[in-house]
């Protein structure tokens, strides 16, 4: 009975402090974001004749800037994802201290394959290329499943 408690609390605590750290992540950001806007108004634009007058009230400059940050943080995560060799290098990362997750996204992008093949359709070349790129991460590890 011990044992079976034991292991109970060490899943929760495991399990608690990846909830609390996406929590954090998620709750964190608007404080963290609001904190920073306000922090440039009385700090920089405040000071700056010509930007005060551009922006009279932390208000107009909150409900100004917020969308551009918005939209530049969109186009860096794009840029992350899909145009530059950083989000490559977090996967091989990940899968260097998880091997499975390789085997699995090779097994699971191989059975789309298959399904699109008896479907009579034509898969697109981006995801032939993510096929083979998890395919040859697969191949590395010298262990199957």
């Amino acid at each position: 009975m011990d044992r079976n408690i034991q292991k109970t609390v060490k899943k929760i605590a495991k399990r608690s402090l990846t909830y609390i750290q996406k929590g954090y992540t998620f709750g964190g950001l608007p404080l963290v974001f609001f904190g920073y806007m306000s922090s440039i108004y009385y700090l920089a634009i405040t000071n700056i004749a010509f930007l005060k007058a551009i922006f009279p009230s932390f208000y107009i400059f909150l409900f100004t800037v917020s969308p551009l940050l918005v939209i530049l943080c969109g186009i860096m995560g794009y840029g992350y994802y899909k145009k530059l060799w950083f989000y490559r290098q977090d996967i091989t990362v990940c899968v260097e201290s998880d091997p499975i997750q390789a085997h699995a996204q090779a097994v699971g992008i191989q059975e789309i394959l298959r399904i699109l093949k008896a479907l009579n359709l034509k898969p697109s070349d981006e995801y032939l290329a993510m096929y083979e790129y998890w395919r040859q991460l697969d191949m590395k590890h010298k262990w199957k499943p």
